[in-house]
């Protein structure tokens, strides 16, 4: 098949560079020929012809409907990533060129219902019913998602399929050598309420003076204005026991990953938890919220545990207990990479390819 992946995101973004790259190699891997999209905000500069690990990347940042429905006309299906679960212009700019290119999409969602997000009124939901509707099929990350978007859209109760996202075992071989120095908890995430860092910062004041490691947090700074966990950090006392990293690249991140003893996802809300799965294939134990799609990755006291969202200290005495007990860890941490192998992009990319070829089924008749 020739397959069009589209994100709904800058290539830049790290959720939609991991996917871009896992999933396109995996569908080379699976013997098909893939062009990715990633539909920048505009305004934003052009990369297209960029090279990615795999192959080229096509990155639009103006005129998205003219060129998306040019490229929808030369493959055989699209697969479409939605990460915000509302009718933003990039969605919109898809729809439109689907309908131009009398396509039917697959429409994967990479997050919906986030309640620190865009909250669509009834008319947007409503119109958002009619986008999936015109999709072959929609999926989500977890059931949890998919709850969320089968209760804002009945037509679709009951046919969401949930497929995950995955890890490239390969990918984990590119870190570099683990970080010199102390011992450190490592946290992957960017900036914002939803992924509870002020939580986190709160639990840390718990832990800071009785465990001798340094909290590290790598992820971009969205927040407006800028800075205002760093400032947390300094009024709870804390700034020299915590390290904020900024935006790091995927080279980076599975460094980060593994030369910690652990990793710590506080997240309010949470469609799925790339973070979290990527931590496991690690071999780390992982300490995460019951915040949505966590509670489906992690096994609680088997490959890692789940407190309470938004409870600090609960998550200070899991981190703790983690800290002091090197032998649970490792128990965790077998488990963890045992239950992560279910999620490599090649097992994931044959669970859409099953639903990718009834889209060219159906296209064709």
């Amino acid at each position: 098949m020739r397959i069009l992946l589209v994100a709904g995101l800058d290539y830049e973004n790290p959720s939609a560079e991991a996917v871009l790259n896992g999933l396109g190699k995996a569908y080379r891997r699976h013997g098909h020929s893939v062009r990715a999209v990633s539909l920048c905000l505009k305004g934003g500069s052009s990369r297209a012809g960029r090279k990615m690990p795999w192959g080229r990347l096509l990155s639009f940042n103006c005129d998205w409907q003219a060129l998306l429905v040019r490229e929808l006309r030369r493959a055989d299906v699209a697969h479409f990533h939605s990460y915000h679960g509302h009718l933003e212009e990039r969605v919109v700019a898809f729809w439109r060129a689907c309908r131009a290119a009398k396509a039917s999409p697959l429409v994967s969602f990479q997050g919906y219902g986030d309640p620190w997000g865009v909250t669509p009124d009834a008319k947007e939901r409503a119109l958002m019913g009619v986008f999936l509707s015109e999709a072959r099929r929609v999926t989500a990350l977890s059931r949890f998602c998919a709850r969320q978007i089968e209760n804002d859209v009945p037509a679709l109760a009951k046919r969401v399929a949930v497929v995950p996202d995955g890890y490239d075992p390969e990918e984990m071989k590119m870190a570099k050598p683990a970080l010199r120095g102390g011992a450190y908890v490592a946290c992957v995430a960017r900036h914002s309420d939803a992924k509870g860092i002020d939580v986190l910062l709160k639990a840390w004041k718990l832990v800071f003076p009785r465990a001798n490691v340094v909290l590290r947090i790598a992820g971009p700074d969205r927040m407006v204005p800028r800075g205002r966990f760093k400032r947390q950090a300094r009024r709870l006392g804390i700034a020299g026991g915590v390290r904020f990293l900024g935006q790091v690249s995927r080279r980076r991140v599975w460094s980060e990953i593994g030369g910690s003893l652990f990793t710590v996802h506080p997240s309010r809300y949470e469609a799925f938890g790339m973070a979290v799965l990527e931590a496991m294939a690690a071999g780390k134990a992982v300490v995460a919220t019951r915040s949505g799609g966590p509670e489906e990755l992690v096994t609680h006291g088997v490959s890692g545990v789940l407190v309470p969202p938004g409870n600090a200290a609960a998550l200070a005495a899991a981190i703790l207990r983690l800290v002091r007990n090197p032998d649970w860890r490792k128990r965790l941490e077998a488990g963890a990479r045992r239950e992560a192998g279910n999620y490599r992009w090649d097992l994931i990319a044959g669970r859409y390819l099953g639903l990718l070829r009834s889209n060219v089924r159906g296209r064709q008749a």
